[in-house]
């Protein structure tokens, strides 16, 4: 038997259920009302949620997909949201 993979940290082994989209309809001072879309993690232990991220639904819905398809640890939500925003600024 592996010791190593035994004694492996807790954190990293929560079974991933998945990740939905968030809508919400939200004001601003600026704009008004909007429709905001975000990502919802859920697994055994913890649930996630990162609101109001973009405006257009289908590229979230292309995150979740990719994100589900891969079973990616909820660890990376923040890196891919952060890398998703600079991309639309570039």
């Amino acid at each position: 038997m592996d010791h190593a993979v035994q004694n492996a940290p807790q954190a990293l082994e929560t079974k991933v259920l998945g990740y939905s989209l968030i809508e919400e309809v939200l004001f601003n001072s600026e704009i008004g009302e909007y429709q905001a879309y975000g990502i919802l993690f859920t697994s055994e232990k913890e649930i996630i949620r990162r609101p109001d991220i973009s405006r257009c639904k289908d590229k979230i819905e292309l995150i979740i997909a990719r994100l589900n398809e891969h079973q990616l640890h909820p660890l990376h939500i923040d890196d891919i949201i952060e890398d998703m925003v600079e991309f639309e600024l570039a």
